[in-house]
């Protein structure tokens, strides 16, 4: 109800029927901010777009949102595949990101919206800050709105719009993408700023010599009357008029330039000669009809005035200042092995959740520098932005979630960065878990998977107890296989393993069997003949074998018994392959031939000394 008559309102119910009226028109024209994206329904193919991670961005007639074209993203590699576009904003203005997505491939884990901030103009440097839609995770054929909206960070001048595919493995999968918008209030432009004047340093006067004007008297001839003869007294002529003197302009030397203000000097005429005629004294008056008098004129002239010297403004050319434009770095291709993850730990030491105390480290197995902009990690859920470094060659740099890596590594003092968000991806899983190094085109440079994802490697790296990690052995090892990897009990960030020293297994020294020299007997008496011992020699087997050693008895060698003690003694197993012109191997438990050849012989021996003995007898 209002407190005055309508017909004639005061003014406070004039202020408050326009605010009435105002507010909701102002509320409609806040939100309608123009679409700051360009192309944002693929009507003019990917004109606009950049793709990140892999992926292929193409232009398809089916199926739309709207309009005749929309966007498909093809992932072939498990890899987080974006497409994404870069707009300036405005500090501390709300923005939203919204689109229409299509998630019918079960190859597709999830498709969802990130708005990133950043400080620079052009997207690039470090991430400040980013924030994510909901996720699109169950298949269906329709098109489905997905929207993110957040403020922009006082320090935001920019914002990458990111529309993300997270695929399941390295199966093809495609994801449909229409009718994106990224609305919100575009930076008003800075004003040109006015350039400041040039300074232009003062003319350098030159001085161009004026001709000296010299009087020179140029004697025109004045007819002179006719004397009048006068008698008796001194003719007197009639007066004559001056020469003229004309003025005749002779230049001359240069004269030397007066810098300062030179003083105008006034010419003074010279003034005419007086010419005064002196008669002959009692001239003989002869009329001349046409006698003409010259007359000699002396000039006295004046002193020579100096030149004013007129400054002449010769402009000296501005000096114009060239910028040397600084050497950008050209960056250098980065192959595979280059950088490697060389070491992470996944499971601190700090019980529940201990995403906070998470770090990798990278290891850089060229000789330059390599500095990283615009390079991710990535795990089996989400990417995150490593800030810039410079990793110097052969060198190695941390990237950990926050501070509280010195929580546990209170000493460390090498190169460390990181992660704006304060997790790697959504926090590394301790059963199993994946990790992707990508460069700033989208190209994975390295990739380690453990516990029980076998996306990477499979088998993978097996699960390590808390508080260790998985670190490459020797440093930068890469055969892109789990067992690259061991398990460190003490984590060594900022440094790498060496080779393991191989243990040699023990080399078994040969058994040399010495053979015995014969023994010969005394030959001097008859009663000392021995017959020598006769050795056989036993080819070797596989198991143990026996040399039988016959030893007869020295004692009488003529009596009628011969008593025969046959010696075993073991020999040394031999583990060598007979070759195959040796003599086969005689099996265990059976007699030589050799040892029946020798009981012959010795009997044989026997029989002819017998013999020998009784006819020595009967003839004696």
């Amino acid at each position: 109800m209002f407190l005055c008559n309508l017909k004639s309102p005061c003014f406070k119910c004039v202020v408050i029927i326009a605010m009435v009226v105002a507010y909701p028109l102002i509320a409609i024209s806040s939100g309608a901010w123009d679409n700051l994206l360009e192309n944002p329904g693929f009507e003019n193919g990917t004109t606009g777009w950049q793709v990140y991670g892999g992926g292929t961005l193409s232009a398809v007639g089916t199926p739309v949102h709207s309009g005749s074209s929309a966007g498909a993203l093809t992932s072939n590699n498990a890899v987080m595949k974006q497409i994404y576009q870069v707009i300036r904003v405005s500090p501390g203005e709300h923005y939203t990101f919204s689109g229409y997505a299509v998630k019918n491939d079960s190859d597709i884990e999830m498709i969802y919206l990130r708005i990133s901030w950043y400080e620079s103009e052009d997207g690039f440097g470090d991430e400040i800050s980013h924030i994510d839609s909901s996720w699109l995770t169950s298949d269906n054929p329709d098109y489905r709105l997905l929207t993110v909206n957040g403020t922009a960070p006082s320090t935001a001048h920019s914002a990458k719009g990111r529309a993300l595919l997270k695929p399941y493995s390295t199966t093809s999968a495609i994801a449909y993408f229409d009718d994106l918008s990224f609305e919100g209030p575009a930076p008003t432009p800075e004003p040109t700023p006015t350039p400041a004047p040039t300074f232009t340093p003062y003319p350098t006067h030159t001085s161009t010599p004026i001709p000296t004007s010299t009087s020179t008297c140029t004697p025109t001839p004045v007819p002179t009357a006719n004397p009048t003869a006068t008698s008796g007294s001194t003719p007197t002529d009639e007066p004559t008029s001056t020469p003229a003197c004309t003025l005749t302009a002779t230049p001359t030397s240069t004269p030397k330039p007066t810098t300062g203000s030179t003083p105008t000097p006034t010419l003074t005429s010279t003034p005419a000669s007086t010419f005064t005629a002196t008669p002959t004294a009692d001239p003989t008056p002869t009329p001349v009809s046409s006698a003409t008098y010259t007359p000699t004129l002396t000039s006295t002239p004046q002193s020579t005035p100096l030149p004013t010297s007129t400054p002449t403004s010769t402009a000296t050319p501005t000096p114009t200042s060239t910028l040397t434009p600084t050497p950008s770095t050209t960056p250098f291709p980065v192959s595979g092995s280059d950088i490697v993850i060389n070491e992470f730990q996944y499971d601190a030491i700090q019980a529940g959740m201990d995403a906070a105390f998470e770090w990798l480290e990278l290891m850089n197995q060229t000789a330059r520098t390599i500095e990283l902009e615009g390079w991710r990690i990535e795990d089996n859920y989400e990417d995150d932005e490593i800030p810039k470094l410079q990793l110097p060659a052969g060198g190695f740099a941390v990237v950990a979630t926050g501070t509280g890596f010195y929580d546990n590594f209170p000493s460390f003092s090498g190169d460390i960065v990181f992660i704006a968000d304060g997790t790697i991806g959504n926090g590394l899983s301790n059963s199993g878990d994946r990790l992707y190094l990508v460069d700033s085109t989208g190209k994975v440079i390295d990739a380690v998977s453990y516990g029980n994802d076998e996306v990477v490697f499979s088998p993978s790296c097996r699960d390590v107890a808390e508080g260790h990690s998985l670190e490459r052995q020797p440093a930068g090892f890469d055969t892109d296989q789990a067992s690259d990897f061991v398990d460190n009990g003490t984590p060594t960030p900022g440094s790498g393993l060496a080779s393991p020293t191989p243990t040699l297994p023990p080399t078994k020294a040969p058994t040399t069997t010495a053979t015995p020299a014969p023994t010969l007997p005394d030959t001097s008496a008859k009663e000392n003949i021995v017959t020598p011992t006769a050795t056989p020699t036993v080819t070797p087997t596989s198991g143990a074998s026996l040399t039988a050693t016959l030893t007869p008895r020295p004692t009488d060698l003529f009596g009628s018994v011969l008593n025969v003690t046959p010696t075993v003694s073991p020999t040394p197993t031999s583990t060598e392959t007979p070759s195959a012109n040796q003599t086969p191997a005689i099996p265990e438990g059976s007699a030589s031939p050799w040892l029946y050849l020798v009981i012959l012989i010795m009997i044989l021996t026997w029989m002819v000394a017998q013999t020998l003995y009784f006819r020595h007898r009967t003839q004696g």
